[in-house]
Parts: C-alpha cells; sequence; structure tokens
C-alpha cells in the first residue's frame, strides 16, 4: 500500500491514474463493473483532464471480494487497493511481468493475510489514519466475530449429535423448560435428559464465543482453582489508568501521527488542554497500548510473582478487564499472597491468640501496604501547582532523596487521585433498591465513611486507620508507582 507516495503527484496525475483505473484494458481492475459505468474527459475548452464519473447504491461490496475494503474506505486506500486476500492470477501476471523485464524466472504463489494480523498492522501504522477512523476498526472486529461464528457454527453442525439438537428443540415444550428452570434454581440440575443434554450443546458453543456468558463462566472456574491451589485471595486490586491527561499517552498518540517538531508542537497543545480530549478519544489505539504498557509494568515490578513484592510475596494472580461508558480499559483482580491457606481462619486465629501479640502483626502489615488516610494541609504544601503526572526523575534516580519525601508524595498523589465523589456509577444502583425506603443509600460504596484513629480488629470485624471521610483505600507504593485511581483491598 503506498499511500504516502501519492503526495508526490499533481491533481492532474492522480486523476490520470483513476482514469486509466476505470478503463477496460486496464489489468488493475478487479470486479464485475456496474452496467451504466463510463469514463470521459471534460468538456472545457483548451482541456482533455480526465475525469470520473461516480454512482452510488448501484450493489453492495460483497465482503469476499479482494478489493472490498478499498470500496469501503476510499479515503483509507486511496489506489483502490490493498486488503488481506491476494491478488490471484492478476497479481501473479503483474508481477511476472516486472520479473520478466529483470531476466528472473520466478514461480508467484500469492497467498492470503488473516484478517487479524492484518488489521492489528494497519491500526499500529504510523500516522494513526486507521486507528482514528470511526468505522473501521468496529468493522474489521464485526467481521472476525462474524467469522469465528460460522467456524464454531460449521464445527458444532458437523458433529454426530446436531441430528439429536434439531429433534430435541423441535419437540421441547414450554412446561418442559419451565419445569427444568425450576429444577436449576433449586438443584443446579434438572431431571429431564433432553433439556441436560441441550444445556451440554448449548455451553459448548458458548465457550468458543467471546463476550459469552459461558466465557465468565470460564474465568470463574479459573478463579476457584486458584482457590483450590493456593487459598483464599487475599487482595482485591483495581487499576484505572487515566488516559485524558496521563503524559505518557499523549506521547504515543503525538508520535503516531507526526515525527519530530511537529509531534513536540502537538505535545506542547495537548499539554494547554487545546484538543486534548478530543484527539485521545479520537485513538483509541494509542489508549490501549498505554493501557497494555501501565499493566505490564505493574505486574513486572509491582506484583512480581514469587519474589517479595509491595503487597509481600505473591503467589498467583487473575486479572479481568472491563470498560467504561466512555469506553476506556480497566482492570480488576484478585491476588494470592504466599503461603496463605489459613486466610479464611484469619478472624478465629486473631481472637485465639489474641495475647501473643497476632493481631498486632496483622495490624502492622495491614498499615504498610494499605492506608485509608489523606492529609489535605500537607498536601497544599507540597507541589501545590504540579501535576501528577510531571517529571519526577530528579526523585527516581535519587533514591534517597525518594525516601525522604516519600509520605509527602503518596499523600499528595493521593489526594489527586483517590479522592471519591459520588457520580453516576455509584448512584446508578440507588435508583433501583428493591427494599425503598429510608434504609436505601444513595452511594453503593456508602460514602462518606466513618473515621477510625488506629487499625484494629473489633467485633469480628476489621477497621483501617481513617482520617478523611471520602478518601479511597490504597496502597501507598502502587500509587506513587502507578500515580493513577487504584483500589487495593485486604479481603478477608
Amino acid at each position: 500500500m503506498t499511500t504516502e507516495a501519492t503526495s508526490e503527484l499533481s491533481p492532474k496525475e492522480r486523476l490520470w491514474k483513476f482514469q486509466q483505473a476505470m478503463t477496460e484494458s486496464d489489468r488493475r481492475w478487479r470486479g464485475r463493473k456496474p452496467n451504466n459505468h463510463r469514463t470521459g474527459t471534460s468538456l472545457a475548452a483548451h482541456s482533455t483532464d480526465p475525469f470520473i464519473v461516480s454512482r452510488r447504491g448501484e450493489e453492495f461490496a460483497d465482503s469476499n471480494d479482494p478489493d472490498f475494503f478499498p470500496k469501503a474506505f476510499p479515503c483509507l486506500f486511496p489506489w483502490g487497493r490493498g486488503g488481506p486476500k491476494a491478488l490471484g492470477e492478476l497479481g501473479n501476471a503483474e508481477e511476472r511481468d516486472q520479473t520478466a523485464e529483470a531476466g528472473r524466472q520466478t514461480e508467484f504463489k500469492p497467498k492470503d493475510h488473516y484478517l487479524k494480523p492484518w488489521a492489528r498492522y494497519l491500526l499500529q501504522r504510523h500516522g494513526a489514519k486507521f486507528a482514528t477512523h470511526p468505522t473501521f476498526a468496529f468493522l474489521v472486529f464485526n467481521m472476525l466475530v462474524r467469522s469465528e461464528n460460522r467456524r464454531v457454527s460449521y464445527l458444532r453442525m458437523s458433529k454426530a449429535s446436531f441430528p439429536m439438537v434439531e429433534q430435541i428443540i423441535s419437540k421441547i415444550t414450554a412446561e418442559d423448560i419451565e419445569k427444568a428452570s425450576e429444577e436449576y434454581r433449586e438443584t443446579r440440575t434438572t431431571t429431564n435428559p433432553r433439556i441436560a443434554f441441550l444445556m451440554r450443546e448449548i455451553s459448548a458453543y458458548g465457550n468458543s464465543q467471546h463476550m459469552s456468558n459461558e466465557e465468565r463462566l470460564s474465568a470463574r472456574r479459573k478463579i476457584q482453582a486458584l482457590c483450590l491451589k493456593h487459598g483464599m485471595p487475599c487482595v482485591w486490586y483495581t487499576i484505572n489508568p487515566n488516559d485524558l491527561t496521563n503524559e505518557v499517552n499523549m506521547k504515543l498518540a503525538a508520535h503516531r501521527i507526526y515525527d519530530g517538531p511537529k509531534a513536540e508542537a502537538l505535545m506542547e497543545e495537548l499539554r494547554r488542554q487545546v484538543r486534548r480530549i478530543q484527539h485521545l478519544v479520537r485513538d483509541p489505539v494509542s489508549s490501549a497500548q498505554f493501557f497494555h504498557r501501565e499493566i505490564q509494568l505493574f505486574f513486572q515490578h509491582c506484583v512480581a510473582i514469587g519474589e517479595e513484592s509491595i503487597f509481600g510475596k505473591v503467589s498467583a494472580y487473575f486479572g479481568c478487564v472491563e470498560t467504561n461508558e466512555r469506553g476506556a480499559l480497566h482492570l480488576h483482580g484478585f491476588l494470592w499472597l504466599d503461603a496463605n491457606i489459613e486466610m479464611p481462619n484469619l478472624f478465629r486465629d486473631v481472637e485465639g491468640l489474641e495475647g501473643n501479640g497476632y493481631a498486632e502483626q496483622v495490624c502492622q502489615y495491614l498499615d504498610s501496604v494499605f492506608s485509608e488516610c489523606c492529609d489535605e494541609a500537607r498536601e497544599r504544601q507540597y507541589r501545590h501547582w504540579d501535576s501528577v503526572f510531571s517529571d519526577i526523575t530528579n526523585l527516581t534516580q535519587d533514591l534517597s532523596q525518594l525516601a525522604e519525601v516519600y509520605d509527602d508524595e503518596a499523600n499528595w498523589v493521593a489526594y489527586r487521585c483517590q479522592m471519591h465523589s459520588c457520580g453516576a456509577t455509584c448512584t446508578k444502583y440507588s435508583f433501583k433498591d428493591k427494599a425503598g425506603g429510608a434504609g436505601g443509600h444513595p452511594c453503593r460504596f456508602r460514602a462518606p465513611w466513618k473515621e477510625y484513629d488506629r487499625t484494629e480488629f473489633h467485633g469480628g470485624l476489621l477497621h483501617m486507620k481513617r482520617n478523611h471521610p471520602r478518601i479511597n483505600r490504597y496502597c501507598p507504593a502502587m500509587t506513587v508507582a502507578m500515580r493513577h485511581n487504584t483500589d487495593a483491598t485486604f479481603l478477608p
């Protein structure tokens, strides 16, 4: 795809090439031409500039056509060529002509590209024309889903059990379904063998479908398997990278489009909040790459499986990626601490070993990893006018200097990123309160929260030290390292 080479041609030369592409003798034309297709030259005096007559609505482009994508996106493929499918005999003829001139004899066997890696290559191209297109990525995604559905459907229909499925569906009644539904609700099984067989077939079909209910059940079974192997998970974490104001994401987006001074100029515009949100929202590929980078570094340096980390020694983890209403990615998951088989008995052990200082040791660990404190007065005196994404190279290169200001840095980032404000995400469930009355809380997290002077076990509950009613629970080391909105909670 020589899409960047067109800038060297004049408008007249471009139109001439398009006119050549429309002629019958030009081998670059592939597919059946419309019945009313014609070419011609302009009738202006003293001019023979070619022109093209374009008509719409004559026929639908077939997705199996090698030129489907150039037909669907002429602005992305200005030469009318390109796509994951090979050129076939036409491509061989062109290549044979080129090699014949060079005096070479080569046997050509063009091959198709798989749609997924081909689309990934285009979306990651420099210039971001494909990444910022409003429909290209969605069309490719829908084509991939349809292709996967066809593949799975074909495999299931080729099974010897498919005729039995057809027979069961033709004979099943509404009463059978209602009875089986009641049995599943009470015993999680059914006595109707036909319904049980049909449910197994549906489950086998859904396991191969992305974003299906069976895929969610498969993730749940993975968590249960990790619980059987490593015990109860100890830490629930959430990472919500800020892709709108983070300097790293802005740099990724700017340098994907321009090089050198132009990229730096765009960076300055984004820093001044000129077209920041509009530009970054239009480039989801840069945001996805930024999210992947942040999560990869989190597991590599903050979790560090099998080694000492900010949470202790972690033996396993599980994560699930979700999106919000804007489409921004965030991660939820569990962490399993090493040798925590007796974690379900933590509260019973704390009560039984109260005189041995076991509770104090647990509280010391919790205070060293988690926090629910924030000093607003100290925040106003420390880097008040800086951004959380400002350059801190001087702190990271000199660890002794970072140790001196670590508490102030953690408090400052927590105030900027961890403060809870009730919005649509935490009030949406209050309108669906089935209990009703005054007992319903407008915030699903029940903020603001009660303050406690110290971390302690009291009445079978764990109370973390808190000096601010609206600060989310966080891990100070994780907050300083990632500088995003995060959540880290001790599960027991």
